[in-house]
Parts: C-alpha cells; structure tokens; sequence
C-alpha cells in the first residue's frame, strides 16, 4: 500500500498489482490459509465497502456494504468463511460477519483496533483502546474468556496451535515507565506467564513474535529518551540471541514470519528526514541477508 493505497504481491522479484481502485484502499487482511484476502474501499457515500478476491487478485466481490461509514480493522478467518472489521459509526461497532449465510453479530461498541483471529479461527481477539483492554472471543458461544490490561503497540503474536499468545503492559517503577512481556494461555485455567524476569528498565519490549519454538522476535527500544525501534531475537528471559538491525536512524515495526520461519517481512522508516518514505524489507534467517521489497510502501502480510 502507498500514497495511493493499493495491494501489491510481491513473488518471485516481482512487485504485481493486486487491486486498481484510483488510491481508494483503506484496509486488508489476508486469511492463515493465503486463499483469500480481504480489503476495505471507499466508495461514493464517503463510507467503504468490504471485497473478497483470492490470491491471484481474480473472482472480486463485495461481500459487505458499510455505506456512509468507514469500516477497517479488517481480519478474516483461517478458511475465509468469517470476517471480523470494526465499523465507525456514531457509536463505533466490532462486527462479525459469516459469509455462508450472511449473518452479521454486534460484537461490541466502543473504539476498537488490533482485531485478528486465531490461528484455528475459533477465537477473536481485540484492543479497546479507551480503556486499554485487550479481549479474547469464544466464538462459538460468544463468551469472553480473556479481558487483559495491555496497549496497542505492545499486541504480539498468536502460537500456532491457538493455545497462547504474547502480549505486553505498562508499568511505573519510580515513576519511570517500563514494559513488561506476558504469555497469554487461552485454555480453560485462562493464566499468564511474565517473560523477560530481570530485564533492565532502559530497555522496552514491543510486539512480540514466537520465532523458533522458544524464542522470541521483538522490536527493542533502548534509553528512556530513544526514539527508533530495532529488531532482536531473544529468548524468554529476554537475553539477547542477536541483533536482526542496529541502525538507530530507522525506526522499526511490522513484523510478519513467513509460514516456515525463514524469512522475516518488516517496514522501516527514516528518522532524520520530515519527507522520509516508509520502506518494506525482509530478512533471510537462513543466510542473514536483507533484501529491500518496496518503497513508499507498508502493511507487508505473507500468502502461505
């Protein structure tokens, strides 16, 4: 996505364009399996519509109509059968939308961001960014089963297997702010592991990523006054396995593994400049090379 929002594939060194709407794209997601995405766009009332396609960019459809109001925050599930997306109304709604039989649930109202699935797509998770609030949807009974203190930038990844995801708080020591890195289990106990025990307070943790079984990819921030985020590999202690980026003129964010944990997409932005451009790169873990995908260009999701 640009200046003038667009989806693009990138495959075999080649950037494709996916979508041609004049710029107007708002927002997408890409379904665990990689044989749908789904993106927002806006139409003639001033609002956006929600469309289907499948990888390729062919079989386009609009699957829901939100008229005069915006609708973003899209996530669809494992086999693109549910969409997820938060619709800015008056009120402002999270809605879940089955696309067999067009069936749409009010989730909940409130300012709402960060939606996303599970892997097995049984369960919705999402911010409430009033009151701080990271929550998780049974959404088999539509009960909540996980009602977190959180902040938006600090919303890390699911596991695999659904069983956990990662997440992190904000806490004041001496009136110095730190973060604090948690494992979220969504079984029936519903309990929480802190990570990172005795990290030192000058260094914040953000979006955690499970990596390699037991170690972790995170942004890093350094220095109570830093600005950029880099990219470490860590393991649950918060020991440093290595540095991915070091080169504090950037500032750091996105991180998406491929499937097989080999490559790691991220964007990065330029710091010294006021007209600087977000960048997408992505790193080989086998052969430690980088390799810039895009300029001008953000929101880099894998196609399994």
């Amino acid at each position: 996505m640009t200046n003038e929002p667009e989806i693009w594939q990138f495959c075999e060194q080649e950037n494709i364009p996916l979508t041609q709407t004049q710029g107007e794209v708002v927002d997408f997601a890409v379904s665990r399996s990689g044989s749908w995405i789904v993106y927002a766009v806006r139409n003639e009332k001033g609002g956006t519509d929600i469309w289907k396609m499948d990888r390729e960019g062919k079989n386009k459809e609009k699957i829901y109509a939100c008229g005069e109001v915006t609708c973003n925050n899209l996530a669809i599930d494992y086999l693109g059968l549910k969409i997820a997306f938060y619709s800015q109304g008056p009120d402002g709604t999270l809605i879940l939308f089955s696309l067999l039989d067009n069936q749409t649930i009010l989730v909940e109202r409130g300012n709402i961001s960060n939606v996303d699935f599970s892997p097995n797509g049984q369960l919705l998770r999402y911010f409430k960014n009033k009151k701080g609030d990271l929550r998780v949807l049974d959404i088999k009974n539509m009960n909540l089963i996980l009602t977190l203190e959180s902040d938006s930038d600090l919303i890390g990844s699911w596991r695999h297997d659904s069983s956990s995801f990662l997440f992190g708080t904000q806490n004041y020591w001496g009136g110095i702010a730190g973060i604090e890195i948690f494992e979220a289990n969504v079984g029936r106990t519903g309990s929480f592991t802190k990570l990172f025990n005795g990290q030192e307070l000058s260094i914040n943790y953000f979006q955690p990523t499970y990596f390699s079984n037991e170690k972790l990819a995170v942004l890093v921030r350094i220095g109570f006054n830093g600005n950029s985020k880099q990219i470490w590999v860590v393991d649950k202690d918060g020991e440093q396995i290595f540095e991915l980026t070091n080169d504090h003129q950037y500032d750091h964010s996105a991180l998406s593994w491929n499937s097989a944990e080999e490559k790691l997409a991220f964007q990065r932005y330029l710091l010294t400049s006021s007209d600087s451009l977000p960048e997408v790169w992505i790193w080989e873990n086998t052969n430690n090379q980088f390799q810039l995908i895009a300029k001008n260009a953000a929101h880099a999701i894998w196609i399994p």
